[in-house]
C-alpha cells in the first residue's frame, strides 16, 4: 500500500493553484457544454466562465482575486479532489451521454486530472455544483 501512495497515483492537494480547468457537456446541441477555468499568469490570475448555451469566444473573462482563489482551493480540498487523480472511465454502452474533464496544476508542478464519460468519481455532483456556485458569482459582478 505506501509503495503505491509513493509512486504518485494520488494527485496534489488543490494549493497554490497554476491552472484549474473544469468542463462538462449539457446536451448535444451546439455549445451545450460548461467550462470555468483559472489562470496564473505574470502574478494575475484571470477566471473565464463558459455557460451552456453560449460560444467559446463569448465565455466572461475577468481578473480575480487571491481571495476567490483560496475559495476555489479550499473547496477543491474540502471534497478531496485530488484523490479524482487517474480517473479516466466511461460507460460503453451509452452513446448519447454527458462527459467531464477536469485538472489543475499547481504552481510547483504537480496536479490532477480526471475525465470520464457517462461514469463520475466520487462526491461529483457536489463538486460540480460548488464550482459552479463560486464561479457563477463571475457571472454577476
Amino acid at each position: 500500500m505506501s509503495v503505491l501512495l509513493l509512486s504518485g497515483c494520488g494527485g496534489a492537494p488543490a494549493k497554490d493553484l497554476k491552472t484549474f480547468h473544469f468542463s462538462f457537456s449539457t446536451g448535444n446541441a451546439m455549445n451545450a457544454s460548461v467550462s470555468y477555468d483559472l489562470k496564473y499568469e505574470d502574478g494575475v490570475y484571470t477566471a473565464s466562465v463558459k455557460p451552456s448555451g453560449v460560444p467559446e469566444e463569448e465565455a466572461s473573462v475577468r481578473t480575480v482575486d487571491e481571495a476567490f482563489v483560496q475559495e476555489l482551493e479550499k473547496f477543491l480540498q474540502e471534497y478531496h479532489t485530488e484523490r479524482w487523480n487517474g480517473f479516466h472511465k466511461s460507460n460503453k454502452h451509452v452513446l448519447d451521454g454527458n462527459s467531464f474533464s477536469f485538472f489543475y496544476r499547481t504552481k510547483d508542478g504537480k496536479g490532477c486530472e480526471a475525465s470520464g464519460y457517462m461514469k463520475w468519481p466520487k462526491n461529483y455532483s457536489e463538486v460540480k455544483n460548488g464550482i459552479g456556485s463560486i464561479s457563477g458569482k463571475l457571472l454577476q459582478e
